[in-house]
């Protein structure tokens, strides 16, 4: 029952996301170029690559990372041998996905305004980040969440903010919400132990959580929380 339960929640958790995303892009021509910035594995080029988008390129900060997924045949370099301000190429679409939440107020500024500067004037930049929850800091290098409204705060234009704005302007096009099932139980000494061993997790708590996600799955995702965000927004450069 375990294994079925972790099944469901992968299986929810990819197909809402990847579902969004297919919405918020549908609108986009095929032909343009995207850059995928701190594309990791490269899950979001292969999505786009089965949504037929053909020109994409990759860029990782992790070098071992970077070297393995492009021996897969995936179009990605280290970030290293992609400088934002010595690039001559304007891409038409950038994509940041789960990674605004690694960085500092400050550090993000001026991380997302060195890759502003390869955008297209209204070009598109996509946001895909998760809010806070419980197990937002389950992943250690989680800084900080940033909701849409503080996305809004700094590039608006309008200068809500005393000690942070900026120069680029992000004008919102879309946006959805990532949800998943509720989970109950999450701090249990069960849960924890049966990390190694399975059955040392109470039984009905694996019941209840599984009822919770085919209930999720039966209304539509009404019934559940929401867990994150994916914003697609035009960049404006003055």
């Amino acid at each position: 029952m375990k294994q079925l339960l972790k099944v469901v929640e992968k299986i929810l958790k990819i197909s809402d996301e990847k579902r969004k995303i297919v919405k918020i892009v549908a609108r986009l021509n095929r032909k343009i170029e995207v850059l995928d910035v701190g594309c990791g594995y490269g899950e979001k080029i292969k999505l786009f690559q089965q949504l037929v988008f053909l020109n994409i390129l990759g860029v990782e900060k992790n070098v071992v990372i970077a070297t393995e997924v492009k021996h897969k045949g995936l179009p990605v370099i280290p970030i290293e041998k992609f400088q934002p301000k010595q690039s001559k190429k304007e891409f038409d679409l950038l994509i940041f996905s789960h990674i605004i939440e690694h960085f500092e107020p400050k550090s993000l500024l001026t991380f997302l305004e060195s890759y502003f500067e390869t955008g297209k004037e209204d070009g598109y930049v996509l946001i895909i980040t998760p809010m806070l929850t419980e197990f937002f800091y389950n992943d250690f290098d989680h800084i900080k969440p940033y909701s849409p409204n503080g996305i809004e705060h700094i590039f608006s234009g309008n200068k809500h903010q005393v000690q942070f704005y900026s120069k680029f302007r992000l004008e919102m096009v879309d946006i959805y919400f990532r949800r998943m099932p509720f989970h109950f139980f999450k701090f249990t000494r069960s849960i924890y132990l049966g990390k190694k061993n399975p059955l040392r997790i109470n039984p009905l708590i694996i019941l209840i959580n599984l009822i919770s996600s085919i209930v999720f799955i039966g209304s539509m995702g009404i019934i559940g929380r929401t867990t994150g965000w994916i914003g697609l927004y035009k960049l404006h450069k003055n």
